[in-house]
């Protein structure tokens, strides 16, 4: 009983994990700064890199992101 108990007590906990995995990656995914309105497909890419260079121009890893479709 008690083993049943445990295992059924690591899946939960496996579960909740993975769940706090995905919350995670979801949260980092969607923390991205800028204006929006400059990641329209529509937008011509020469737009798109002259904004990223203007206002991400001191930190390399903001410039590359603004510059990532995704």
């Amino acid at each position: 009983m008690k083993k049943m108990a445990d295992k059924k007590k690591r899946a939960a906990g496996g579960d909740m994990q993975n769940l706090r995995l995905k919350m995670a990656k979801e949260a980092m995914a969607n923390v991205k700064f800028g204006d929006a309105s400059k990641c329209d497909p529509s937008t011509p890419k020469a737009t798109k890199t002259k904004y990223c260079n203007e206002n991400f121009d001191t930190d390399p890893d903001l410039n590359a992101d603004c510059k990532d479709p995704e």
